[in-house]
Formats: structure tokens, C-alpha cells, sequence
């Protein structure tokens, strides 16, 4: 053991693997530091270039595109609170075990109204953004405006729960 620490070459790689553990060690808490992209405005950035990729569209019908976007991204935080709102209504009253069906649909109605404004604010949106596009553009647009929707939702499909975050759909539920 003592030859092994008097031997120049294993002291020297002992140092370069030290040095290098350390610096890989300090890139690891340096990357978790850094603020994460935000995955709601990484999707909306992938349906901008998605679109105007697929459009192939002019520096202009890009601005436009963008000025559309944000508009709709000033609607949509209010949009979701009343769903979210709507939701926590319907589901608090889980624990009157008394509801009859009618009484539950009375419940439920507020939240499918707000997620029906919702959802026709996304239509609106896109409604838009075709207007902006050629007649061409529009029969291409046509084509891929599902494509563009997918893209859109959160990963894993629609959110889910209150806050987005609930769990999975049980097995063999799907979602438009």
C-alpha cells in the first residue's frame, strides 16, 4: 500500500479524477439551478414554428401569428381559473351522499359551460390564425390543424384535476 501512494502516476490520476469528479459534480448542481422551460410556453413555441414551418409562411403572417398568440395567451390563465373554480364547486359537493342525478347535472353545469368557453376559444384562435393564411396555405392548414392540437396538449393528454396535475385516466379512457 505504501508503494502505491509513493508511485507519480497513480497520485497524478488520483488528482485528474478528483478534479473531474468535482467538476462533473459542480455541472450537475450548476444545470439544476438554472429555471426549467416552461412546458406550456415550449409547446406554444412548437405549434408557432410547427405552423409556420408547415405554411410556409412570410415574415409577416409570422408576426401576425405571434401577435394572435399572445392575445390568446392573455384569455387563457382566466379561462382555466373558471374551469378550475367550476370543478372544485362540482366536486365538493361529493359529500352529500342525498344527490339525485338531476341535482348532479345542475352541478356539473357550470364546469362543461366554462370548459365550453374554453374550448371555443381555442377554435376562435385557430379560426384566426387561418384567416391570416393564402387560400393554399388554408387547404394546407386544414390538413394539419389536428396535428397542431396535439401538439398543444400537455403531455399525457388533457389536463387533468384541478390544478392540471390529477391522475391518469383509468385504462381504456379516452380523450377528444
Amino acid at each position: 500500500m505504501h508503494s502505491l501512494l509513493n508511485n507519480k502516476y497513480i497520485n497524478l490520476l488520483l488528482i485528474v479524477l478528483l478534479v473531474g469528479n468535482m467538476i462533473t459534480i459542480g455541472i450537475f448542481w450548476w444545470q439544476q439551478k438554472k429555471p426549467s422551460n416552461d412546458p406550456p410556453e415550449r409547446q406554444r413555441k412548437e405549434v408557432l414554428e410547427f405552423l409556420v414551418k408547415e405554411l410556409n409562411m412570410t415574415p409577416s403572417q409570422r408576426e401576425q401569428l405571434m401577435a394572435l398568440r399572445e392575445e390568446h395567451r392573455k384569455q387563457v390563465p382566466e379561462l382555466r381559473r373558471d374551469i378550475d373554480r367550476s370543478r372544485e364547486v362540482f366536486f365538493s359537493s361529493l359529500k352529500d351522499t342525498t344527490l339525485r342525478e338531476a341535482q348532479i347535472d345542475s352541478l356539473f353545469k357550470p364546469v362543461a359551460e366554462a370548459e365550453q368557453v374554453f374550448q371555443k376559444s381555442i377554435w376562435l384562435h385557430f379560426r384566426k390564425i387561418r384567416a391570416v393564411c393564402t387560400p393554399a396555405q388554408q387547404v394546407e392548414f386544414d390538413r394539419i390543424v389536428l396535428e397542431a392540437l396535439r401538439i398543444m396538449q400537455p403531455a399525457g393528454g388533457p389536463r387533468r384535476g384541478p390544478e392540471g396535475d390529477g391522475p391518469p385516466p383509468p385504462q381504456g379512457e379516452r380523450h377528444p
